[in-house]
C-alpha cells in the first residue's frame, strides 16, 4: 500500500476540488452566521441552511466592493469557488461577491447608512439651522436640463421677483452624482448665498440612490448655509432629506419654502402699518389726556414753590443723615472705649473675685428665698383659704390650690437646684481659666524661672532672659514647681556659638 503524508493528501484533495469546473464558480444560498472581520480587512463567516453549513472567507479586496455590511442572520447568495484550507484540513468557500437574497442591496445599504447616521445625531432637529425670512440670494444645486429647475425658477419669480438666483449645475443620477453635488455645494459657499436648494425630479429608488451617499450626507450636515432638500416626489425619502435643515416634498415645494409670497408679505405690511398708526394715535391721545390733567394741578401752575418745598425737604434729610452718621460714629467710639477699658480692668484675679461674689449673692438669695420659707407661706395661704372656704369657696377650689402650691414647691426646688448648679459650673470654669493662666502651671510642665541673687542674699532678683545678664561664676536662683535651686554659672555660650558647636560635633 502507498502511504501518503498529510501534506500530500491535502494537496491532492485541494487539486481535485479546485480543478473541478463545477466548483470553480458556484452560487450558494444560505444564512450568515459567526461573522467576524479581522484587522487586515478579511471577513470570516459560516454559510448555513437547515441541514448543513460551510466555512466561508471573503478577502479584503472583495469585501471593500460589497454594497452592504454583512451581519449575522442575513439571507445572502455567495458567489465564489470551493477550496481547501491546509492548516486546518477543512474545505471552505472563497467568496468573491455577496448579494442579499430577497431584500435589495441598495435598500439594505440605505437602511444601514440611515441607522448609523441616526446614531451619530445627524438627523437631530437641534443641529438644524432655521431658514432666513427673506433671503437676498438663493442657490440651487440641480441638473440644468431637468424640468425641476424650470418649476423652481417659475415659483421663485412668482412668489418674490426681486430675489437673486444662483444655479450651480450638478449631475443628479449615476455613480458620479454624489461627487458632482458636493462640488456644486462648495461652489455656492464662495458666492455668499443665503440658502441652498438641493433638488431633483422624481424617479425610481435606484435613480435617486445618488442622494443616499454617505459623503454627500456629511457634506450637507457640515454646510454652514441652510440647506433645503427637494428630491423626488412626496413619497420618496432619501438620506439627503433627513440630513437637510428642511425637507420639501418636491422641488417646487422647496422653492416655496425658501421665499415668502411677495403679495402676502405686502398685505401683511399694509395691515401692520394700519395697526401701528392706530396704536400711535391711541398713545398720542392718552398722552394728551395726561398732559391736560397735569396742567390742571396746582403745583404745575406754580412749579417754583414745589421745587422750593422739595429743596427744603432734601436739606432736612441731608442734615438728618449727617447727624445720624455722627451719632452712630460717637456711639461706636464710646463702645470701643468701654471695651478697651473693660479689657484692661479684667484680670484672672478680678474675674475670680467677681465669680465668688456672684456665688455668694446666689447663696444669700437662696437663704432668703428658701424652699422652707416658700412652703411656710404657701401653708399659711392654704390655711387662710380653708378658713374662708366654708363661706366663699367650695372644696374643689381648696384642692386646686393645694395642687398649685405643690407644683410651686416642686418648681421652686427645681429652679433653685438648677441656679445653684449653673453658679457652681461658672465658678469651676473661672477657677480652671485662672489655673490655666497661672505661672505655676507652666513650671509644672518642666519649665523653670532663673533669677539673679542680689548682694546680701535678699530675695527679688531680676529674671534672667538673656546671656548678657550673667557672668561666669555668678550665683543664680532657679525656681521650679516645688521650690528653688541655687546654681553657679560655669560657662556662658551665646546661641550662635551653640549652633556652631553642634554643627561641628555633627560633622
Amino acid at each position: 500500500m502507498n502511504v501518503w503524508s498529510v501534506r500530500d493528501l491535502t494537496d491532492h484533495v485541494k487539486a481535485l476540488l479546485e480543478n473541478d469546473l463545477k466548483l470553480a464558480g458556484v452560487a450558494v444560498r444560505g444564512e450568515i452566521s459567526n461573522f467576524s472581520r479581522s484587522t487586515n480587512g478579511h471577513c470570516y463567516f459560516v454559510l448555513k441552511d437547515e441541514n448543513a453549513q460551510i466555512a466561508s472567507v471573503m478577502f479584503r479586496m472583495q469585501s471593500a466592493r460589497c454594497r452592504f455590511v454583512p451581519e449575522d442572520g442575513m439571507k445572502v447568495i455567495a458567489f465564489g469557488r470551493v477550496s481547501v484550507y491546509e492548516q486546518r484540513g477543512t474545505y471552505q468557500l472563497v467568496v468573491a461577491e455577496l448579494k442579499l437574497d430577497g431584500l435589495g442591496e441598495l435598500y439594505a445599504a440605505f437602511v444601514q447608512l440611515k441607522d448609523r447616521l441616526a446614531r451619530e445625531g445627524l438627523f437631530e432637529e437641534a443641529r438644524k439651522q432655521p431658514l432666513p425670512f427673506l433671503p437676498r440670494r438663493v442657490g440651487i444645486v440641480t441638473s440644468p436640463k431637468g424640468a425641476a429647475l424650470q418649476d423652481m425658477l417659475t415659483t421663485l419669480r412668482r412668489r418674490h421677483p426681486g430675489v437673486d438666483v444662483v444655479i450651480s449645475p450638478a449631475i443628479v443620477q449615476g455613480v458620479e452624482a454624489p461627487g458632482s453635488v458636493i462640488a456644486a455645494l462648495r461652489r455656492l459657499f464662495r458666492l455668499e448665498v443665503d440658502v441652498i436648494i438641493v433638488a431633483r425630479g422624481g424617479g425610481s429608488f435606484e435613480e435617486l440612490n445618488a442622494f443616499n451617499d454617505e459623503a454627500l450626507a456629511r457634506a450637507i450636515a457640515a454646510c454652514p448655509i441652510p440647506v433645503v432638500s427637494g428630491v423626488g416626489h412626496e413619497t420618496d425619502v432619501t438620506i439627503c432629506d433627513m440630513v437637510a435643515d428642511v425637507r420639501a416634498a418636491t422641488p417646487t415645494a422647496a422653492a416655496t419654502a425658501v421665499v415668502p409670497d411677495r403679495a402676502k408679505a405686502l398685505r401683511a405690511i399694509s395691515e401692520a402699518q394700519v395697526r401701528l398708526r392706530q396704536a400711535l394715535l391711541r398713545r398720542l391721545e392718552r398722552a394728551r389726556e395726561r398732559l391736560g390733567a397735569l396742567e390742571k394741578r396746582q403745583w404745575m401752575k406754580l412749579p417754583g414753590r414745589s421745587m422750593e418745598r422739595h429743596r427744603l425737604h432734601l436739606d432736612r434729610l441731608d442734615g438728618g443723615l449727617l447727624a445720624g452718621i455722627r451719632r452712630r460714629h460717637e456711639h461706636a467710639r464710646m463702645r470701643l472705649d468701654n471695651v478697651e477699658q473693660r479689657r484692661g480692668r479684667i484680670t484672672p484675679a478680678r474675674l475670680l473675685e467677681r465669680m465668688r461674689a456672684r456665688f455668694e449673692n446666689v447663696e444669700q438669695r437662696r437663704l432668703r428665698v428658701s424652699p422652707a420659707r416658700l412652703l411656710e407661706r404657701a401653708r399659711a395661704r392654704l390655711e387662710a383659704l380653708e378658713r374662708r372656704a366654708w363661706r366663699r369657696l367650695p372644696e374643689r377650689l381648696v384642692a386646686r390650690e393645694r395642687e398649685r402650691v405643690q407644683r410651686l414647691r416642686e418648681a421652686l426646688a427645681f429652679a433653685t437646684t438648677r441656679a445653684l448648679e449653673r453658679r457652681q459650673a461658672d465658678l469651676r470654669h473661672a477657677a480652671a481659666r485662672l489655673d490655666a493662666m497661672s505661672p505655676l502651671k507652666v513650671l509644672g510642665r518642666g519649665y523653670a524661672v532663673c533669677r539673679t541673687i542680689p548682694s546680701g542674699g535678699v530675695e527679688g532678683g531680676e529674671v534672667v532672659s538673656c546671656v548678657a545678664q550673667v557672668t561666669v561664676g555668678q550665683e543664680l536662683e532657679v525656681r521650679v514647681q516645688d521650690g528653688s535651686v541655687g546654681v553657679r554659672v560655669r560657662d556662658v555660650v551665646p546661641l550662635g556659638e551653640v549652633r556652631a558647636a553642634t554643627d561641628a560635633v555633627t560633622a
